[in-house]
């Protein structure tokens, strides 16, 4: 959010001015100013914190008092669209996307309603797809009479027109807003713009061309915040705790990439590929249990035994943070069974 540069300190300082001068004209009593106004302060504060559920019901207080505020409808569909992607919950997600939809139509031109809508139509587009993978999972392992199965094949057909016509419109809108001049190297925009080539099939390659790019201002956004940390500590709580939040996103990011770039490549049989992602990750700590415990299968089958044992360990390492012990972890025991198998042909393996 906040994708148009014009100064954020009088920017910020001129929207509330605004929101308070319409709030008062919509005939709002002091008391409901002052709520409205803490509201607002409190959406913002727990969005940038992580703290979505609370962001949600704080902006939707706030557009209780006023619904007319567009950056209060930003935080509430983006605070919809965290927990809903994070919960892989459909219905939050549908609501995030009739929240920008709507924004989108009555604020056009508006760059913000037009990203934060793509990337809801992207959202709900992959977990349209994950839903259909269950479907049709269960259509397989299940016996349906004719006339059940018929309306499930509808319904299959049915989810993937529809993820087909939101990753078309999540690419047009994202296309229109970076063929702008000052938008062409947004991170975001970037971003859900690979995740969508990449979803529709066959467009790899243009996908991974625009990941590399993506990668590139995703370094130098990061420097640029880390500098700025570093080298202004009077910078204000929020200021601070708004450059943390970006970096934050940043890593998310690359390494979404970086797994896409390695995953493309892995495809491909370009295994010298996706071991050096993976590398470039780790380096930057960006690496988790899912990419260590894949990591490993991939060094196995290139008979590097001691470094996938390494990998599973560090597999281990990283999933102990979530458990008592070793036996509360239901994948310990095979992370076990496999250093010990892994080692053992190493050690019988020529060297």
């Amino acid at each position: 959010m906040g994708l148009r540069r014009r100064g954020p300190g009088l920017k910020r300082a001129a929207a509330a001015l605004l929101a308070g001068l319409l709030a008062a004209c919509a005939g709002l009593s002091e008391a409901e100013l002052a709520k409205l106004g803490m509201h607002r302060e409190n959406a913002r504060e727990f969005f940038q914190s992580g703290r979505y559920q609370n962001s949600l019901q704080q902006s939707t207080l706030a557009l209780g008092l006023d619904d007319g505020d567009v950056s209060m409808r930003l935080v509430r569909g983006h605070s919809l669209l965290r927990l809903g992607a994070a919960t892989r919950n459909g219905e939050q997600l549908e609501e995030a996307l009739r929240e920008f939809e709507d924004l989108a139509a009555d604020e056009p031109g508006d760059d913000r309603a037009a990203l934060s809508l793509a990337s809801a139509r992207l959202a709900r587009a992959l977990l349209l797809q994950d839903e259909t993978d269950a479907l049709q999972e269960r259509m397989d392992s299940e016996f349906l009479p004719e006339a059940g199965r018929a309306a499930e094949e509808r319904r299959l057909d049915e989810m993937a027109g529809r993820r087909a016509d939101l990753l078309a419109q999540a690419e047009e809108g994202l296309r229109e807003v970076l063929d702008q001049p000052l938008q062409k190297d947004n991170p975001g925009g970037l971003t859900d713009l690979v995740l969508v080539l990449h979803a529709q099939g066959g467009r790899e390659e243009e996908a991974m061309v625009l990941a590399e790019r993506l990668l590139e201002l995703l370094d130098e956004s990061s420097d640029l915040a880390r500098i700025t940390l570093d080298k202004t500590p009077g910078r204000s709580a929020t200021s601070r705790l708004e450059l943390q939040n970006l970096l934050d996103t940043n890593r998310d990011k690359e390494l979404a990439l970086r797994e896409l770039v390695a995953t493309a490549a892995l495809r491909r049989g370009a295994t010298d590929v996706y071991l050096a992602q993976m590398a470039q990750a780790e380096e930057r700590g960006l690496l988790g249990e899912v990419q260590y415990w894949n990591r490993a299968g991939v060094l196995e089958e290139l008979a590097r035994y001691d470094q996938a044992a390494d990998d599973l360990g560090q597999f281990l390492r990283l999933r102990a943070r979530r458990f008592a012990s070793y036996a509360d972890d239901p994948q310990a025991a095979e992370a076990f069974r496999r250093i010990e198998d892994l080692r053992g042909r190493a050690a019988t393996s020529p060297r």
